[in-house]
């Protein structure tokens, strides 16, 4: 049999995946595949193969599996053992190391040792936990919510070293995580996002390609809501307490704004000919604020003018004039002075 010179060993473990060339025995491993070059010799046609392995470094090496046969004289012959019998043998444990060897037999008998690997097969198959998931909004006005402007940062901890996690929220697909070994960060824009809860979803793998459970929960169970609708404000009516005319006001008469809103509002400032109003009446989405007139009053038809955001921080749209286009018009002014004409005095019948 003509000398095999080298054997060089390639793994292929399925699912497996590299950090700084190594190559990682993990949890979705099914087989290790050892490519085995082979001389350009006939007689090692109807030969045999067989891999070995050590788990102490190379002090020791088990034969890996039956033998392989060589049915033809191909440069490189792939052997592919099973994830039951290569973590069946003696020696396998977590967090070993796994180097292998081939001995080779030619159709006569002759056999030559390949030399030793130099690539070495980490075993972890340890699944990496999500310790902490922390949701924290912009929104400086209401932290459970945010509205377009606002942004929703991520913050991932997990028990060991992962790759940079994916982020599955409302649907989208987001791997812009930034982070190093243990902990990532993902800011989210929610300028897109719909109206409602934010739903998410963040898949991680370890080093070593063992998939972690995904989370799509805060630790906290926290949730942040998207509110991306502007309040508004119906039914807006104007009068006042005159007795005589409700749309007209003169001194110490009190004006009256009223209006429903499509949501709770908060922030509410309202102005009636140009003066701060007072709440009356507040309910759920019902309110009225009113004015007492007085001296330093503007007469003419009262401006007014209502500003309000809802509880996420969305402004609505400012109100100027009332929903029927009604006005309230303050009059200070008595009637022109004028002297009594003549006066008589009408008789009737005896």
């Amino acid at each position: 049999m003509k000398y095999l010179s080298l054997l060089i060993f390639i793994f292929s473990i399925l699912f497996s995946q590299e950090d700084s060339a190594k190559i990682y025995w993990n949890s979705l491993s099914t087989d290790v595949t050892v490519e085995v070059p082979i001389a350009d010799d006939e007689s090692l046609e109807g030969g045999r193969i067989q891999i070995k392995v050590s788990f102490d470094t190379g002090k020791t090496f088990n034969n890996l599996g039956d033998e392989f046969r060589i049915e033809d004289s191909d440069d490189l012959k792939e052997v592919s053992i099973s994830a039951s019998v290569f973590e069946s043998s003696v020696g396998f444990n977590e967090n070993g190391t796994a180097q292998f060897i081939a001995q080779v037999w030619d159709r006569a008998g002759n056999s030559i040792v390949g030399s030793v690997s130099d690539s070495i097969l980490n075993i972890d198959e340890t699944l990496p936990i999500g310790i902490s998931l922390e949701l924290t909004s912009s929104n400086s006005i209401n932290p459970d919510m945010v509205i377009p402007g606002d942004s929703i940062t991520f913050q991932l901890n997990t028990s060991e070293n992962i790759e940079a996690p994916s982020f599955v929220i409302n649907g989208d697909d987001y791997e812009n995580a930034m982070g190093l070994g243990k902990s990532w960060m993902l800011v989210y824009y929610a300028e897109e996002a719909d109206d409602g809860v934010i739903e998410f979803r963040v898949n991680f793998n370890d080093i070593a390609g063992n998939p972690g459970k995904s989370i799509s929960e805060a630790l906290d169970s926290k949730t942040l809501t998207m509110d991306g609708t502007p309040p508004e404000l119906s039914d807006i009516t104007l009068f006042t307490s005159n007795k005589y005319d409700s749309t007209l006001a003169i001194k110490s008469d009190t004006v009256f704004l009223g209006f429903n809103s499509s949501e709770k509002v908060r922030d509410i400032n309202v102005l009636l000919n140009y003066t701060e109003a007072k709440i009356h009446k507040e309910s759920e989405l019902e309110f009225i604020f009113y004015h007492i007139f007085t001296e330093n009053d503007s007469e003419g038809v009262i401006p007014i003018q209502i500003n309000y955001n809802d509880l996420a921080g969305n402004a609505g749209e400012i109100i100027e004039e009332t929903s029927d286009d009604s006005e309230v018009n303050y009059d200070m002014t008595p009637p022109a002075e004028f002297k009594v004409e003549r006066v008589g005095s009408l008789k009737g019948e005896a």
